[in-house]
């Protein structure tokens, strides 16, 4: 994984943890967004899911929740925190 300047800035300014953006790539649902790029979430659902399968990454998972990033490839572009509800 490629973290861009950007993404070092915006994960700094929203306390996104380079383990957190890992979980989200390893757990997380995508969508697509313009551009061409990808953006990887974890929904409540997917909370709920890895909580079931994954009880010591439990608390790290939680912090997760509505975090959101934003690739292109193996580049992360940014990431930030999601106020609407993930439209598939």
């Amino acid at each position: 994984m490629i973290l861009t300047k950007h993404a070092i800035q915006r994960f700094d300014q929203r306390g996104l943890s380079l383990k957190g953006a890992e979980m989200i790539l390893r757990y997380g649902s995508e969508r697509y967004v313009p551009g061409g790029a990808i953006a990887l979430c974890i929904t409540q659902r997917d909370f709920e899911r890895i909580q079931r399968e994954h009880r010591e990454e439990e608390k790290q998972l939680e912090k997760l929740v509505k975090k959101e990033i934003v690739m292109d490839g193996d580049t992360v572009l940014t990431g930030y925190i999601r106020t609407e509800k993930v439209r598939k």
